[in-house]
């Protein structure tokens, strides 16, 4: 019996091209034949933009994209990532044509947003927030924050993760404040936070306020220890994933063993002489050290110190498969030597991450949750 092509056989097929990242590659193995072309098509239009490292916001690309699913309406079920980033003004034929598309399949959507909320920029990009099938929104924004707050209450009731970047920007609100208090829009299992330090207390002190989010069931935080984050809305013995940012005027130590059913650990923004994390991590012996799996440490300089670092991580033993340092490229070598025990544990790894992957990362781990 002769042996099959194996290029005839879909689930090896389409597992060919999910390998190729080139958008011309993919091009063309869509005229290849009639059964490359859906799955060359879905991998060309999963994540369109990504494949080049930039947001396909551009307005060239924006308007591109927009053309062509207008043209093609059939190809838009395969958009599963939309990423948008205005250059000046949403009111503007490309990005009004990209928020008008009636997008299906779409569960991750980034908005970079680098301008002032309006009522019409909030039209535009209402029909995307609002999408059913939305599970993971990333906004960056540079807009009062409490206008910011307000266009999260607009969005759909599916999203389960949101990663919230705002920067000092416009202090007096535009957005008409609602008229009465509103239940929170959707319910989070992770939530990435990060707020500038410049934020005035006013902007702070919305986080005493209610939310438009509920927080309640959240299992997977990324926020710096400074932040304004709702610690007491939250059930800490649900957080698994804790990812934060220590900041060096900071002296008080984290309390680990209030979360203790955490088992993935990350710390960034760590000072070389380590004086916060030492004392951090050494509160993990009071509950349940044992329910780590992986600790995370990145590191922007040689620290001092690294002799009681590999100490105490070492002790953690099993299940702890392993210590990850996310190193700089000037730091690569002879870090592994600073670290015996972890070595002869087999507990060391020394990894190095741009900032697509630190991303996806993350988007991994939180849908692990």
């Amino acid at each position: 019996m002769p042996s099959q092509n194996p290029f005839k056989v879909p689930e090896l097929l389409d597992l060919c091209i999910s390998c190729l990242e080139s958008p011309s590659d993919l091009i063309s193995c869509a005229l290849v034949a009639r059964s490359w072309v859906h799955p060359a098509q879905s991998n060309l239009f999963r994540a369109p933009g990504e494949a080049d490292d930039f947001f396909i916001s551009r307005d060239t690309m924006a308007e591109n994209l927009a053309d062509t699913l207008t043209a093609f309406p059939h190809l838009i079920r395969y958009v599963r990532v939309l990423r948008i980033e205005p250059s000046s003004d949403l009111s503007g034929f490309t990005l009004r044509g990209l928020c008008e598309i009636a997008f299906t399949h779409v569960d991750i959507l980034t908005l970079n947003l680098h301008i002032v909320f309006t009522p019409t920029t909030i039209e535009l990009l209402e029909p995307v927030l609002q999408l059913p099938t939305l599970r993971h929104l990333t906004m960056y924004s540079s807009s009062c924050y409490a206008d910011t707050m307000r266009v999260l209450t607009l969005c759909s009731p599916s999203i389960k993760h949101l990663d919230l970047e705002c920067w000092s920007g416009s202090t007096e609100a535009v957005l008409p404040a609602p008229s009465e208090r509103q239940a929170p829009s959707f319910r989070l299992t992770s939530l990435q936070l990060f707020i500038s330090d410049d934020l005035s207390f006013s902007e702070r002190a919305l986080w005493s306020s209610p939310l438009p989010f509920d927080v309640s069931a959240i299992k997977a935080i990324s926020t710096g220890i400074q932040s304004p984050f709702p610690w007491h809305t939250i059930h800490r013995d649900l957080i698994q994933i804790l990812e934060l940012s220590m900041q060096e005027d900071q002296n008080k130590p984290f309390d680990l063993s209030l979360f203790p059913n955490r088992r993935y650990l990350s710390f960034h923004n760590i000072p070389a002489q380590l004086s916060l994390l030492l004392p951090t991590l050494k509160t993990i012996q009071k509950t349940n050290p044992h329910s780590i799996h992986t600790i995370t440490i990145s590191l922007t300089s040689k620290p001092t110190a690294c002799a009681e670092l590999d100490l105490l991580l070492g002790k953690l033993g099993s299940p702890l498969a392993a210590v990850e340092f996310e190193l700089r490229d000037k730091l690569t070598a002879n870090v592994e030597r600073l670290f015996p025990r972890l070595v002869e544990q087999k507990m060391f790894r020394s990894i190095h991450r741009s900032p697509s992957l630190v991303e996806a990362r993350w988007r991994d781990l939180v849908e692990s949750v």
